[in-house]
């Protein structure tokens, strides 16, 4: 059985981040990427953009909900940074899967494996302690970054959702990504 009371007192390092759940007191932090058009182009499904705190909390609290939904701040040890924000979405504790999802606060985290650290370590817990069978992500074609990520991490490309995003007056395909818990033990 699992358990998502795990995720009401969770905190995670890694070498450089602690993962823990989000607070509204992290939402100034986010305004970079929230009010950045460039950035919120690439993220799913609908690209939003909030230009104050309250409005952007408000958004968010609909993306923690403590049942199928998690939002985790990943913070940067060393300086105390909120340098990405991790998702959790759907969570099924009865088919035992989960959509994750990522974003970097701020370009200047950027090409540092931040992202790999981060979804390394939340996959070894949801898959070694939470006892997750499945872990999947969409990402939009053309986002070369989010690609290599997830490739790198293991994920199979399972579908493509043929013009399924309509952004800057042209469809784009949406590819979907999973990784199954053995997959993830027996990645090199």
């Amino acid at each position: 059985m699992i358990d998502i009371e795990m995720f009401k007192s969770f905190l995670l390092r890694s070498e450089r981040l602690l993962l823990r759940p989000f607070k509204k007191s992290d939402t100034p932090e986010l305004l970079p990427l929230f009010s950045d058009v460039e950035r919120m182009d690439l993220y799913l499904p609908r690209p939003q953009l909030y230009m104050d705190a309250e409005s952007l909390a408000r958004h968010l609290r609909g993306w923690q909900d403590g049942s199928e939904h998690f939002l985790f701040s990943c913070e940067l040890l060393a300086t105390g940074e909120l340098a990405a924000l991790l998702n959790l979405d759907g969570f099924d504790t009865d088919n035992h899967q989960t959509e994750i999802g990522f974003a970097l606060t701020e370009k200047k985290f950027a090409g540092k494996g931040l992202a790999t650290e981060a979804l390394q370590s939340m996959l070894e817990y949801l898959f070694e302690e939470i006892g997750l069978h499945r872990c999947w992500c969409r990402v939009m074609e053309h986002n070369a970054p989010s690609l290599a990520l997830v490739k790198r991490l293991g994920f199979q490309l399972e579908g493509r959702q043929r013009e399924h995003i309509y952004r800057a007056g042209e469809y784009n395909d949406l590819l979907l990504f999973g990784i199954l818990a053995e997959e993830w033990r027996k990645r090199g």
